[in-house]
């Protein structure tokens, strides 16, 4: 659906942290990043084949937004810091250590409690996520060649997989 607004400011800005360079803008719960110019924002899932994109003027109203997208918002909340973090949450596997899953999306641990790779690293995934000793994520590559595994979730909040696609 392509949307044409009139001027707006109804978004958030989410500061840069550490290792982004720029800020993301948040519309609708979907997140946005610079590319080369100030006026247009793309859709930080624009390098899976996301075409939604903002056009904002020089004083950042939202002159035009195309809100087409082609996958789930990202989930975010609001620490008590007023900072923006990532939502996740630790599901138990078949293994001893537990899987982190960030969007649907499942990360193991390789070597490191503070690194967690794709479950389909195996197959080509190279999405990983570095986190802090206290449990924040730091950096996310949230860049999958695969579509998200389906799990079953059992009235006892057991996680059962259902089937992995391969990259």
């Amino acid at each position: 659906m392509r949307e044409r607004e009139r001027a707006t400011k109804d978004y958030k800005l989410i500061p840069a942290r550490s290792r982004q360079k720029k800020n993301l803008l948040m519309l609708n719960g979907y997140t946005f990043a610079q590319n080369h110019t100030p006026r247009l924002w793309y859709c930080s899932q624009k390098r899976n084949g996301c075409k939604a994109k903002i056009k904002m003027s020089d004083n950042g109203y939202i002159l035009r937004a195309d809100t087409d997208h082609c996958h789930t918002p990202p989930m975010y909340y609001i620490n008590k810091l007023g900072e923006y973090r990532l939502y996740y949450k630790l599901i138990p596997s078949r293994q001893k250590k537990n899987l982190l899953m960030l969007n649907g999306y499942t990360f193991a641990q390789n070597h490191s409690p503070r690194l967690w790779y794709c479950s389909q690293k195996r197959n080509g995934c190279k999405a990983k996520i570095n986190m802090s000793h206290k449990g924040r994520i730091l950096y996310a590559d949230k860049d999958h060649c695969h579509t998200p595994p389906e799990y079953y979730v059992t009235k006892t909040g057991e996680y059962v997989l259902m089937k992995s696609k391969k990259c």
